[in-house]
Order: C-alpha cells, then structure tokens, then sequence
C-alpha cells in the first residue's frame, strides 16, 4: 500500500516549484537546479501531518536518490 500511495503523491512537492522553472524548456541554472531538488524534502513536509502516510514518507523524500548518482544523500 505505501509503494502504491507513494507512486501517486510521490512529486506533491512540485507544488512548491515555480512554475518558470517546471515548464523551462531547456536545462535548469545551478539556482533553478536546487529549488527543483527541494521537492522532495517538500513534499514530505506536506504529507508528514497524515498518519497514515507514515510509510510513505520515506519514499516521498528519497524518490529521486541512487547509490550511483554522485551528489545524492546515498551516492
């Protein structure tokens, strides 16, 4: 059930992203590159008040981290 929620909220934090830089068509700045990675502490921010969503939270706030991926939290 947490995979299923997660899969479904797991870029809620978008929301906080301008929408400049969502729909820029080409590459982002440096700048722009950091607000767009803060989606994922975001979005768990907003989800962390649901008890419910206690399992999900984890895969809101690392859907985006590889331990291939220099620069990720695991990488």
């Amino acid at each position: 059930m947490a995979l299923r929620r997660g899969g479904l909220v797991h870029d809620i934090g978008k929301l906080s992203v301008p929408e400049s830089i969502l729909l820029k068509p080409g590459p982002l700045t440096p700048e722009e590159r950091k607000i767009m990675e803060q989606h994922t502490v975001i979005g768990e921010k907003i989800c962390a008040p649901l008890r419910s969503f206690r399992h999900v939270l984890p895969i809101i706030r690392h859907h985006h981290e590889s331990r291939m991926v220099p620069g990720t939290p695991m990488g």
